[in-house]
């Protein structure tokens, strides 16, 4: 049931609106390391999740069945943890068949429902020189098990064929890092497995230098795929490129992205990008607005004909060197983003990295609404450099955590954060305050039945709704 006479919630708006400072998030994170069973070396490499599950790669990591140390060793590990009542407990290692010294397994992890796929470096194959792969793990309802591995195709003598591996459904891409010119190869799962089905090339004359394949997303639609260090506009400038999936199967070229204006003071646009429906972000660490390298994030919206610029994001207190945006995690309306700023915490403690919080508006703007910070006793080196999230959680990899004073060893730690924890909720156009323009989103959202003016959560929208929205107003938020 729907109430359309909004003049009672008018005035009482004009009577209740007034703003609301709110702090810090005082939520302490929860503190992963690796579990028993191997020896971390670089434990937070790479982080994933499909909201039940969560995956933290080591991909340095000794393990049974790989000899030697382990400086020796660097076979690799991935570590699967199930979210229990809001905490993350240890639920399985994932090793491939035949691990061998130096494979470099977990360097990148994807995961789509129940179909993971985990990057090897350097993985040997018997059927090609190349060396790298991916490798596949599916949930069976109890366990997690290897069901397939993905080697480069024959000609491929290079390494680094699993630096970067995506999964959709049935879809799974590599971009191999050490492939010049640089592609991006596609692998289907049809009756007989998984085959390699297609090479993602450049749709433009592009030297190798340009990065073309480094990194790529993927989801059931599209493929996008940077070469950060395009020079189409400016040295080192950048671009992305969406292919989209044709009528059969194939991914054919679609649109390029280049640096917006001013663009020369936009470099290395592309060097890190999130998908997630019809929204793309865009890392570009060199951007010059305030500072030289301060960084910046360029979100952008699938139109019905093509990806349109919608809003440049930098964080509220930029500086010299930040390199905002050179790590990303997107989902729906949150949106999480790295700098290279390191942070001193209580007795002198270094968070190498930050990783600042975004939230989606109801109009739709993107607004900075706080950040994650890690409050350990340790070094978190490399703080941010992995992260994941549904949304609800978020997941930091610090693969170069160490204790203190500093040592030789970089075991690593990850970090998972609630994001509900400390959250305004009834901050509804998410900047940061209590003031009048939330009282009228509340009444656009409640004449519209838009779920998030349901605040007693009852599934209608009645004068309770309203009651507990003016009750939440006035409590504030700290």
């Amino acid at each position: 049931m729907r109430h359309s006479n909004r003049s009672w919630i008018a005035a009482a708006c004009f009577a209740l609106c007034t703003a609301h400072a709110w702090a810090d998030d005082p939520c302490q994170p929860q503190r992963l390391v690796t579990p028993p069973g191997t020896e971390a070396v670089h434990y937070g490499t790479s982080v994933a999740t499909n909201g039940r599950f969560w995956f933290v790669g080591d991909s340095q990591a000794a393990v049974p069945g790989c000899s030697g140390g382990p400086l020796s060793c660097a076979g690799g590990a991935v570590h699967v943890y199930e979210m229990v009542d809001g905490r993350l407990e240890f639920f399985q290692t994932l090793v491939p068949d035949g691990i061998a010294s130096f494979d470099q397994f977990g360097t990148w992890i994807d995961v789509d429902g129940d179909r993971a796929v985990v990057g090897s470096y350097n993985t040997a194959w018997s059927t090609t020189a190349g060396r790298g792969g991916g490798f596949v793990f599916e949930f069976n309802g109890s366990e997690w098990i290897e069901t397939a591995s993905l080697a480069p195709p024959s000609d491929f003598e290079g390494t680094g064929a699993g630096t970067v591996v995506q999964v959709a459904g049935d879809t799974i891409t590599l971009s191999p890092s050490d492939q010049l010119p640089r592609v991006v190869w596609v692998y289907e799962n049809g009756p007989s497995g998984w085959a390699f089905t297609q090479t993602v090339e450049s749709p433009v004359p592009l030297p190798a230098s340009a990065g073309f394949g480094r990194i790529a997303v993927l989801d059931d639609d599209w493929l996008i795929v940077m070469a950060y260090w395009d020079a189409t506009r400016v040295r080192d400038g950048g671009s992305v490129f969406a292919f989209r999936r044709g009528a059969d199967g194939t991914y054919e070229f679609a649109q390029q992205l280049l640096p917006p204006e001013p663009f020369v003071d936009t470099r290395e646009f592309g060097v890190y990008v999130v998908l997630d429906g019809e929204t793309l972000a865009i890392g570009a660490r060199r951007v010059e607005r305030e500072f030289e390298w301060q960084g910046a994030v360029f979100i952008y919206e699938f139109d019905g004909d093509e990806w349109a610029l919608r809003q440049e994001l930098t964080h509220e207190d930029p500086s010299e060197g930040d390199q905002f945006g050179w790590r990303l995690a997107l989902h729906r309306d949150t949106l999480l983003a790295r700098t290279d700023r390191g942070v001193r915490l209580p007795g002198d403690v270094i968070q190498d990295g930050e990783v600042r919080r975004f939230e989606r508006g109801a109009d739709g703007t993107w607004r900075e609404t706080g950040s994650l910070v890690s409050n350990t006793p340790y070094v978190a080196g490399l703080y941010g450099n992995a992260i994941a999230t549904d949304g609800i959680h978020a997941l930091v990899g610090a693969s170069q955590e160490r204790e203190l004073p500093p040592s030789r060893a970089w075991p690593g730690a990850t970090y998972l954060f609630d994001l509900a924890c400390g959250a305004c909720e009834p901050d509804l156009d998410a900047d940061g305050e209590l003031s009048i323009f939330d009282f009228l989103t509340f009444l656009n959202a409640f004449d519209a039945g838009d779920p998030i003016a349901d605040f007693d959560a009852d599934g209608a929208f009645t004068l309770f709704d309203f009651l507990a929205f003016q009750a939440a107003f006035d409590a504030g938020c700290f």
